[in-house]
């Protein structure tokens, strides 16, 4: 049976944040999350706003975050980026959508002569999506070019957990960082959206997605705990964590601490 990722709108309920527009912050997010065409700037002719991540999507008819709504398949060239598969509400389609900037594609649901199940496009075999032993991937005239990372799909490591951390950091005046892992893995992924105001007034919002790993030691400390965020395009940010698991420290690219310390605080902690 063909697993269906939908779109969960995020609320953030009661919280510390450690900027200073405490309810701006939180009430930002939330009014993201529930009505992505609403808030003017930057929006496409469907009403869907980019830079807080949507994008107009033609099997769902709707503006959507792929991160939310898609399964994430990783490109295995070694290359930083991904390809989001999205399938329709009865998985007759798949929108495919790519962190590189190439224009989506939409593949239909074909089965073939072995039984296999496929998407692809009638007669035209350049793409081909289908799953493999419980792996979900993406090829390209028989070539592997994506596939689902083992780390999140293999239930055996635990259950999915996911953490939310809000605060402020430099050239940031609030930002939400949401961590997803399985419970016995260090591999992960990750969504951070950032938030500029000025006067109160939003001015900037900025949405990224990409893999996280965890890494052990930082420049002051060999046992420290650190998560390497791999955006899809290529920036890389760095995090100590603490004892408590309860606060993020930005580290450079040298794994030293930022000289004004600023970090990430928890606000929530809940599990898919």
């Amino acid at each position: 049976m063909i697993q269906r990722f939908m779109c969960v709108a995020k609320v953030i309920a009661a919280v510390l944040c450690l900027c200073g527009t405490v309810w701006g912050c939180r009430s930002s997010f939330r009014s993201v999350a529930a009505q992505p065409g609403s808030m003017g700037g930057d929006m496409d002719s469907h009403g869907c706003r980019g830079s807080a991540g949507y994008v107009w999507s033609e099997v769902w008819q709707d503006c959507i975050r792929v991160f939310e709504c898609g399964v994430r398949t990783e490109a295995v060239d070694g290359n930083s980026g991904a390809a989001y598969l999205v399938f329709s509400t009865d998985s007759s389609r798949v929108e495919l959508f790519f962190s590189n900037g190439v224009s989506n594609e939409t593949l239909e649901r074909r089965v073939l002569p072995s039984g296999t199940v496929v998407w692809n496009v009638e007669d035209d075999d350049t793409k081909n999506v289908r799953r493999i032993d419980g792996l979900w991937i993406v090829e390209r005239r028989g070539r592997l070019v994506c596939r689902e990372s083992a780390f999140v799909a293999d239930e055996d490591l635990g259950r999915m957990q996911e953490r939310i951390y809000e605060g402020g950091l430099p050239g940031s005046d609030c930002s939400m960082l949401v961590i997803r892992n399985r419970e016995h893995s260090g591999d992960g992924t990750f969504l951070w959206e950032r938030r500029i105001y000025s006067s109160g007034v939003e001015e900037e919002v900025s949405v990224c997605s990409g893999r996280l790993f965890t890494l052990r030691g930082s420049a002051d400390d060999e046992n420290a705990v650190v998560w390497q965020l791999v955006a899809d395009d290529g920036l890389v940010f760095n995090f100590c964590l603490s004892d408590s698991g309860q606060q993020l420290v930005a580290l450079n690219a040298r794994f030293e601490r930022l000289e004004d310390g600023t970090s990430f605080q928890l606000v929530e902690q809940k599990e898919l």
